[in-house]
């Protein structure tokens, strides 16, 4: 879970959920007498998350600023052109990777995950 102030009172903590699960099949018994020889190590993996950024916003960006000015001569506060939304919320991104690992000759040489990002 992340918190930041720059968010609306409803905004401010976010939680962004997370799971992953792999399984290596080199070590189930019929792997041994059939793939055994080529693939020392092979394993299939996937996982599911969500990510945000909390920090695109500064400080007081999600109220209504007021500039110093006058009106008549007499010093007020003029609203700005932009502005403010109480209830911003940061973005959310949901990422879905999937890949194996595989490792070769006794795992001296070892490929390279594949992986897919949505």
């Amino acid at each position: 879970m992340d918190g930041a102030s720059t968010f609306g009172e409803n905004e401010r903590n976010q939680l962004f959920a997370k799971a992953s699960v792999s399984y290596i099949l080199s070590e189930e018994d019929f792997w041994e007498n059939t793939f055994g020889d080529v693939f020392n190590v092979f394993k299939l993996r996937s996982s599911w998350g969500q990510a945000g950024n909390l920090t695109a916003l500064s400080a007081f960006q999600r109220f209504t600023l007021l500039s110093p000015g006058a009106i008549n001569g007499s010093p007020s506060l003029i609203q700005n052109r932009q502005q403010g939304d109480l209830n911003i919320a940061p973005e959310r991104q949901e990422e879905f990777e999937f890949g194996f690992d595989a490792g070769f000759l006794n795992n001296r040489l070892l490929s390279l995950p594949i992986t897919n990002k949505m």
